[in-house]
């Protein structure tokens, strides 16, 4: 379901000239709709069975040490019915965004961009280890800056685009640096493993310099 959200936007892009609006909102609304519908047989199964999965796709980064990253994503209840909303969501925000932008030469750009900015946040959603949850993070980061300013001829669009960047980038860097010092005193930020060890780590204590 991700990588349908994520492949749907690219591939509208690579032939928007050819599909036009309303083959653009064709397109993704459809895979949009299939994208609904695995999610909620997904929910449905995990539900039922009462288990949850982590699907390895690679090894991201690998230190040594037993120190590895995978590039992975997890299934849970919780983020499948994460992933339910927020495609159900997004159907009928886009369904509104197609009558109220027809006469908008940009329309299709800016569902493009939603389509985009949905596929990062199931990314954050599902993501098995912190490090895959930043990716997400900092791709929303980067579809909101455009969405934003999506109508860069308005002065009002730049300056909140410039605070939004700001804001974020502030933000981002602790976000980064917090992922970090867990991975170096842990050794991993699985998830599920830190869910695991969390009433452990309550009282653990990261000391950074002599304070």
């Amino acid at each position: 379901a991700i990588l349908h959200l994520l492949i749907t936007p690219l591939y509208c892009w690579t032939f928007l000239w050819t599909l036009g609006y309303h083959g653009v909102f064709a397109v993704i609304l459809f895979n949009l709709f299939l994208t609904t519908s695995t999610t909620l047989w997904d929910l449905y199964s995990i539900w039922a069975a009462d288990y949850q999965y982590i699907i390895n796709f690679a090894t991201w980064i690998n230190i040594g040490n037993n120190n590895i990253i995978n590039f992975a994503i997890s299934g849970t209840f919780m983020s499948t019915v994460l992933l339910v909303i927020m495609t159900c969501g997004s159907f009928i925000v886009l369904n509104f965004v197609y009558i109220e932008m027809w006469d908008d030469k940009e329309g299709a750009n800016f569902a493009i961009l939603l389509t985009l900015f949905l596929g990062f946040m199931g990314i954050l959603v599902s993501s098995a280890n912190l490090f895959i949850f930043y990716l997400g993070w900092e791709g929303i980061g980067l579809v909101s800056l455009f969405l934003i300013n999506f109508w860069s001829e308005r002065a009002r669009a730049i300056k909140a685009t410039l605070k939004v960047y700001t804001i974020n980038k502030v933000g981002d860097f602790f976000i980064f640096s917090g992922i970090c010092l867990l991975f170096v005193n842990l050794g991993q930020t699985n998830i599920i493993f830190l869910n695991t060890i969390s009433p452990i780590i309550n009282n653990y204590y990261i000391l950074i310099g002599n304070t």
